[in-house]
Protein backbone atom coordinates (compact mmCIF):
# COMPACT_ATOMS: atom_id res chain seq x y z
CA UNK A 1 0.00 0.00 0.00
CA UNK A 2 2.95 2.45 0.72
CA UNK A 3 4.20 2.11 -2.57
CA UNK A 4 0.98 3.10 -4.24
CA UNK A 5 0.39 -0.20 -6.67
CA UNK A 6 -2.75 -1.02 -7.67
CA UNK A 7 -4.28 -4.06 -5.90
CA UNK A 8 -6.22 -6.50 -7.52
CA UNK A 9 -9.24 -8.37 -5.36
CA UNK A 10 -10.85 -11.51 -4.83
CA UNK A 11 -13.44 -12.56 -2.14
CA UNK A 12 -13.44 -15.44 -0.57
CA UNK A 13 -13.85 -17.82 2.36
CA UNK A 14 -10.93 -19.70 4.26
CA UNK A 15 -10.76 -23.42 5.33
CA UNK A 16 -12.07 -22.05 9.06
CA UNK A 17 -15.12 -19.96 6.62
CA UNK A 18 -13.20 -16.54 8.06
CA UNK A 19 -14.03 -13.94 5.34
CA UNK A 20 -11.11 -12.72 3.14
CA UNK A 21 -9.76 -11.05 -0.14
CA UNK A 22 -7.45 -11.99 -1.78
CA UNK A 23 -4.97 -9.28 -2.82
CA UNK A 24 -2.40 -9.21 -6.00
CA UNK A 25 -0.20 -6.55 -7.41
CA UNK A 26 2.44 -7.17 -9.73
CA UNK A 27 4.98 -7.44 -7.44
CA UNK A 28 2.72 -9.99 -5.35
CA UNK A 29 0.28 -12.66 -6.09
CA UNK A 30 -2.52 -14.10 -3.69
CA UNK A 31 -1.83 -12.91 -0.40
CA UNK A 32 -4.60 -13.82 1.70
CA UNK A 33 -6.06 -11.12 3.83
CA UNK A 34 -8.64 -11.95 6.52
CA UNK A 35 -11.57 -9.55 6.54
CA UNK A 36 -13.38 -7.52 9.36
CA UNK A 37 -15.82 -4.62 8.66
CA UNK A 38 -13.02 -2.13 9.36
CA UNK A 39 -10.40 -4.02 7.49
CA UNK A 40 -12.65 -3.99 4.44
CA UNK A 41 -13.48 -0.22 4.85
CA UNK A 42 -9.65 0.00 4.60
CA UNK A 43 -9.32 -1.79 1.62
CA UNK A 44 -12.34 -0.03 -0.30
CA UNK A 45 -10.62 3.17 1.17
CA UNK A 46 -7.45 2.75 -0.21
CA UNK A 47 -9.18 1.27 -3.56
CA UNK A 48 -11.24 4.79 -4.18
CA UNK A 49 -9.04 6.90 -2.51
CA UNK A 50 -5.07 5.89 -2.05
CA UNK A 51 -5.46 6.02 1.81
CA UNK A 52 -3.15 3.48 3.17
CA UNK A 53 -3.47 4.93 7.16
CA UNK A 54 -4.14 1.51 8.69
CA UNK A 55 -3.94 2.51 12.62
CA UNK A 56 -6.40 0.86 14.33
CA UNK A 57 -6.79 -2.27 12.11
CA UNK A 58 -6.56 -5.51 13.36
CA UNK A 59 -6.99 -8.40 10.68
CA UNK A 60 -6.78 -10.84 12.82
CA UNK A 61 -10.38 -9.98 15.19
CA UNK A 62 -12.79 -11.51 12.71
CA UNK A 63 -15.13 -13.71 13.03
CA UNK A 64 -16.92 -16.73 11.08
CA UNK A 65 -19.11 -15.39 8.30
CA UNK A 66 -22.85 -16.43 8.88
CA UNK A 67 -24.40 -15.93 5.35
CA UNK A 68 -24.42 -18.61 2.16
CA UNK A 69 -22.32 -17.34 -0.08
CA UNK A 70 -19.48 -14.08 1.42
CA UNK A 71 -18.69 -13.33 -3.09
CA UNK A 72 -22.50 -12.92 -3.68
CA UNK A 73 -23.33 -11.02 -0.15
CA UNK A 74 -20.26 -8.89 -1.24
CA UNK A 75 -21.33 -7.73 -4.90
CA UNK A 76 -24.62 -7.52 -3.49
CA UNK A 77 -23.73 -4.92 -0.86
CA UNK A 78 -21.09 -2.69 -3.31
CA UNK A 79 -24.50 -2.40 -5.94
CA UNK A 80 -26.74 -1.43 -3.11
CA UNK A 81 -24.35 1.21 -2.02
CA UNK A 82 -24.22 2.74 -5.88
CA UNK A 83 -21.55 1.34 -7.15
CA UNK A 84 -21.23 0.36 -10.84
CA UNK A 85 -20.53 -3.24 -11.63
CA UNK A 86 -19.58 -4.36 -14.88
CA UNK A 87 -20.88 -8.13 -15.73
CA UNK A 88 -19.05 -9.78 -18.60
CA UNK A 89 -21.48 -10.62 -21.19
CA UNK A 90 -23.18 -13.89 -20.57
CA UNK A 91 -22.08 -15.00 -24.14
CA UNK A 92 -18.75 -14.92 -22.96
CA UNK A 93 -19.00 -16.94 -19.87
CA UNK A 94 -19.04 -20.96 -19.70
CA UNK A 95 -22.31 -22.13 -18.79
CA UNK A 96 -21.40 -22.44 -15.21
CA UNK A 97 -19.92 -18.93 -14.12
CA UNK A 98 -20.47 -15.55 -14.40
CA UNK A 99 -17.45 -12.68 -14.22
CA UNK A 100 -18.13 -9.32 -12.96
CA UNK A 101 -14.90 -6.62 -12.47
CA UNK A 102 -15.46 -2.84 -10.34
CA UNK A 103 -12.94 -0.84 -11.43
CA UNK A 104 -12.07 1.77 -9.23
CA UNK A 105 -8.30 4.13 -8.86
CA UNK A 106 -6.45 2.23 -7.68
CA UNK A 107 -7.39 -0.95 -8.03
CA UNK A 108 -10.02 -3.86 -8.90
CA UNK A 109 -12.64 -5.80 -7.78
CA UNK A 110 -13.39 -9.03 -9.55
CA UNK A 111 -16.15 -11.63 -8.80
CA UNK A 112 -16.40 -14.55 -10.42
CA UNK A 113 -19.62 -16.82 -9.03
CA UNK A 114 -21.56 -19.84 -9.71
CA UNK A 115 -24.38 -19.00 -12.00
CA UNK A 116 -27.18 -20.24 -9.79
CA UNK A 117 -31.16 -18.87 -10.22
CA UNK A 118 -30.35 -16.62 -7.64
CA UNK A 119 -27.51 -14.85 -8.96
CA UNK A 120 -29.43 -14.68 -12.28
CA UNK A 121 -32.29 -13.41 -11.24
CA UNK A 122 -30.14 -10.72 -9.29
CA UNK A 123 -28.35 -9.82 -12.34
CA UNK A 124 -32.31 -9.73 -14.52
CA UNK A 125 -33.36 -7.46 -11.09
CA UNK A 126 -30.36 -4.95 -11.38
CA UNK A 127 -30.57 -4.73 -15.66
CA UNK A 128 -33.84 -3.73 -15.36
CA UNK A 129 -34.03 -1.34 -12.46
CA UNK A 130 -31.09 0.55 -14.06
Amino acid sequence: MKQRESINLKFRCNSDNIPCATVETSTLQNLMYQLSPQSWQWLLGYLENGIDEDFGIFPMQVSQYKGACFQFDMLKSLIETGYKIQFAPMFRETLYHVSAVLPLINGKIFFRLERTNEIMNYIETIKTTA
